[in-house]
């Protein structure tokens, strides 16, 4: 015996398979913010209210605005893409170990120096690797700003590229996407500075195949774009007045350039799917059975 099935049925049927789809299709996609205090999501007390102190993110996925703007943006709303965010911010941290600035031309070179803890190189491998044994996910990225406190720890543009590039290979060792994002403006180095580093880093990206995005931009290079996204602050080395960490705004609207430019393309509305579904169902009631 023939038996039809109709198309509301098989909608159903699809409906059903996909709500009882695999753990593996159903985990969030699992974020690592990695980078140094503007990753952390620090606001000097000086901004008020809004002062926010923690110098380390140590995973969390609870603190710091950076986490919890970007949590939100993609968890909440109509698109809702299943996310963790674990926070691996370390305030003054540089991406790596400084050259030697005097090395003598008729001694064998010496070794590089240690990494400091909580440069960049010296914790990526154990900061990937504790997300990934504590967040279960369908896929894992890290989004990688940093290259701001090279400038004051004599670490040249060269070094700040290759130490990005080794982060790079080993983010996708560890099985990671890394997102590679550009240093944002201070005011205490002239927008030239800032954009010749830009150049090293968008460099770093491109050599090691890593999706670059221009958080610069966001800010601007002029002082009356960035600014007002930024806290002013007393510098910790000089006592002088400058602009370096974002505001809650500031950081807000970074969340935002991660979704807009990257993650929007890779992380997928499970909201969508699902209603796609439905609209099909609700279609389907207007189609006439086939003689």
């Amino acid at each position: 015996m023939k038996h039809n099935i109709s198309t509301k049925s098989l909608l159903l049927i699809c409906l059903v398979i996909y709500g009882g789809s695999s753990s593996a299709e159903t985990l969030p996609t699992v974020i690592a913010l990695f980078g140094d205090s503007t990753t952390v999501g620090y606001v000097p007390p000086s901004a008020g209210d809004t002062g926010f102190t923690d110098r380390e993110g140590a995973g969390t996925t609870t603190r710091g605005t950076p986490t919890t703007h970007l949590s939100e943006i993609l968890n909440e709303g109509v698109l809702k893409r299943p996310a963790v965010v674990a926070n691996w911010g370390f305030g003054s941290s540089t991406t790596g170990a400084a050259p030697d600035p005097n090395p003598d031309p008729e001694e064998e070179p010496a070794p590089p120096p240690p990494n400091l803890p909580g440069n960049g190189l010296s914790r990526i491998d154990n900061d990937l690797a504790s997300t990934k044994s504590t967040h279960a996910g369908s896929e894992y990225l890290v989004l990688i700003i940093y290259g701001t406190n090279d400038f004051v720890s004599s670490i040249d543009p060269g070094t700040t590229r290759f130490n990005i590039l080794q982060m790079i290979i080993k983010a996708r060792n560890q099985g990671f996407e890394p997102i590679i994002g550009t240093t944002l403006p201070r005011s205490d180095r002239t927008p030239a500075q800032i954009a010749n580093l830009n150049v090293f880093i968008a460099s770093a990206a491109s050599n090691g195949g890593a999706f670059l995005v221009d958080q610069h931009a966001v800010f601007g290079a002029s002082p009356s774009t960035y600014q007002p996204l930024m806290v002013r602050e007393l510098a910790t080395v000089s006592g002088n007045p400058i602009y370096l960490h974002p505001s809650v705004e500031g950081y807000r609207q970074m969340a935002q350039k991660w979704l807009d430019a990257r993650l929007a393309d890779i992380i997928t509305p499970k909201s969508i799917i699902i209603a796609g579904a439905i609209s099909l169902l609700l279609l389907s009631d207007e189609i006439e059975p086939a003689e």
